[in-house]
């Protein structure tokens, strides 16, 4: 059975692993990985490198992203993306593709995948995202989908009531749990050395852009930054730089900023790897 993986980010990655490897395992099914996204976006960390590390038969690389974060940059990157896979989509041929969450780039994926009559099947639908505009791209995927694979009751109502149908949906809980303790985390001492982080008491940041009103990130970065101004001077903050979101390059810019303000007592990292983060969470 050929199975193919739509992979447009580190964060889709790194839940996707456990589902990945037990494919790998399995003879009967042949197994494609299609990496796009900032997953070939040398601005982003160019994490196709982690995906190559784990040694897949075949990897599609398909490049679509445009440099500009802003609303009109957004559209233009999910038209080329569109653009990108029509091509790919004519050329391929799967029994089933995997598409997970609720991401812009995944949305076109999965949009220029319609006509193609490629049968899909949906992690993570039924969610919602407070002051993100991934719901729509969430419930667009879930309409294109044939397949849904939830993580809890409620969200598998919400397809129901979507798709109008009660087959093909199942409640399997959150991939990114799945053998969670079982994970031997790496060493944080050779975590903090390969990043670079200072030993001492650290606070470990993650945020992004808010996408339904974004003209209100100016404000938000300013509280933001103004608070770990504040906050440096007691700990060492290791930041984790946004993704590509709308006016994500905002948040990296004042990130960068903070950085050179106070150049011992901040680290900025660009893709920490899924475990190398639990570990950090951890310490």
């Amino acid at each position: 059975m050929n199975i193919g993986v739509l992979t447009s980010s580190r964060a889709d990655y790194g839940i996707y692993l456990p589902l990945l490897e037990k494919l790998k395992k399995d003879s009967f099914f042949s197994l494609e990985i299609i990496a796009f996204g900032t997953h070939l976006s040398r601005k982003h960390g160019f994490t196709l490198s982690d995906i190559m590390k784990d040694e897949y038969n075949i990897i599609h690389e398909i490049t679509s992203l445009s440099e500009d974060d802003s609303e009109k940059g957004i559209a233009i990157s999910y038209a080329n993306t569109i653009l990108s896979f029509s091509d790919f989509w004519s050329d391929q041929k799967f029994d089933l593709v995997f598409c997970l969450g609720d991401r812009f780039e995944m949305s076109a994926a999965v949009q220029a995948s319609i006509p193609f009559g490629v049968k899909l099947a949906h992690l993570h639908g039924g969610e919602m995202t407070l002051g993100a505009i991934d719901d729509i791209y969430r419930h667009q995927i879930t309409l294109a989908s044939k397949y849904h694979f939830v993580a809890s009751d409620k969200f598998a109502k919400k397809v129901s009531e979507i798709t109008g149908e009660l087959k093909g949906i199942y409640n399997v809980g959150s991939l990114s749990l799945d053998g969670v303790k079982k994970i031997v985390l790496p060493d944080w001492g050779d975590v903090r050395k390969l990043f670079n982080i200072p030993k001492k008491e650290f606070i470990l940041i993650t945020f992004h852009p808010e996408t339904i009103n974004p003209e209100q990130n100016r404000f938000h970065i300013e509280i933001i930054f103004e608070s770990l101004i504040e906050l440096c001077e007691k700990y060492h903050l290791v930041i984790t730089l946004a993704n590509a979101d709308t006016m994500g390059s905002l948040f990296r810019e004042s990130s960068r900023l903070l950085k050179s303000k106070k150049p011992m007592n901040i680290t900025l990292i660009e893709n920490f790897g899924k475990y190398n983060y639990f570990s950090a969470m951890k310490a």
